[in-house]
């Protein structure tokens, strides 16, 4: 099994083109703090620059991060405590 020591992230540049509306909920189905993250991310995009081994590569607040933090990124960190491999997927 291959093991990578190596991770390193960075904030870039701010993203100054939205590819979408600002985040919304006319069906309130989000908590307070679900659209709270939305729109800082949305608002205060910014660049991703993630280092894992050789390989780098950049995401951005919206909608990577957000997504990822949405998803299941709080039980995989519990997974990778535990010595568990994961696997990340963005957008």
């Amino acid at each position: 099994m291959n093991v990578t020591s190596n991770f390193n992230w960075k904030i870039g540049e701010r993203n100054l083109e939205n590819y979408a509306l600002p985040p919304d909920d006319p069906l309130g189905e989000l908590s307070a703090f679900e659209l709270g993250l939305r729109r800082f991310c949305y608002e205060c995009d910014r660049q991703v620059i993630v280092e894992i081994g050789d390989i780098q590569f950049t995401v951005f607040f919206e909608p990577d991060i957000c997504m990822l933090l949405e998803d299941r990124f709080p039980k995989q960190i519990g997974e990778l405590e535990q010595g568990k491999s994961i696997r990340i997927y963005f957008a």
